[in-house]
């Protein structure tokens, strides 16, 4: 996971090649994670990948991170 930080403002991304559910509950897992060391709110988060699947983007719309991808597979 990649982090930016920014005039405060905390973003969180994830790249991929290939994205799969479990992918995106990671992505949510280590978000959580960052803010607490932090103590600040993540922002934004994202997952970037290649390939993602339907699973993996249906998943990361319900936790409210943003999927971008090439192709949705499956």
């Amino acid at each position: 996971m990649d982090v930016i930080i920014r005039e405060g403002e905390v973003v969180a991304i994830e790249a991929e090649s290939y994205a799969e559910e479990e992918d995106v509950d990671a992505l949510a897992l280590k978000t959580r994670y960052l803010e607490r060391i932090l103590g600040k709110r993540v922002a934004k988060a994202y997952i970037v990948a290649v390939n993602i699947s339907k699973e993996a983007l249906k998943r990361a719309k319900e936790l409210g991170i943003e999927a971008i991808s090439g192709n949705t597979v499956g």
